[in-house]
């Protein structure tokens, strides 16, 4: 939660790239939409197919980002398709729709990433 008392709003994204769709990035996809719907989540989180990021050895991968509401959401944001290096930028490696749902459940739903889905020298937070 923000200091306001205002919850975050997050945006997802799944790799859509060759590699990660060949490793089962649809799946990951529904599994994290569905999670999103069952958990009553869908105010607090976009998500979205994003772009190769250049991480195709470990996917399908995974992007969840703060989303700025300073205007509307795009279907298909410039930054959904490349890694921006920005603090609140997550990239989870090595899905499959288990660790899509655990990372809507607690990162998204409770605001923590889940330390140990991401990279070994990811920084924490």
């Amino acid at each position: 939660m923000l200091r306001s008392g205002v919850a975050r709003v997050y945006r997802l994204a799944v790799c859509k790239g060759p590699n990660c769709a060949f490793n089962g990035a649809n799946e990951v996809f529904q599994a994290a939409k569905q999670a999103v719907e069952d958990r009553g989540l869908g105010a607090r989180c976009l998500i979205a197919w994003g772009g190769c990021y250049g991480m195709c050895a470990f996917g399908p991968n995974l992007v969840v980002r703060v989303h700025e509401e300073s205007g509307p959401a795009e279907s298909l944001s410039s930054a959904d398709f490349r890694l921006v290096g920005e603090a609140g930028e997550y990239l989870y490696p090595g899905m499959d729709p288990a660790r899509a749902r655990a990372i809507v459940e607690e990162h998204v739903g409770r605001d923590r990433p889940v330390s140990a889905l991401l990279p070994a020298n990811a920084p924490r937070r």
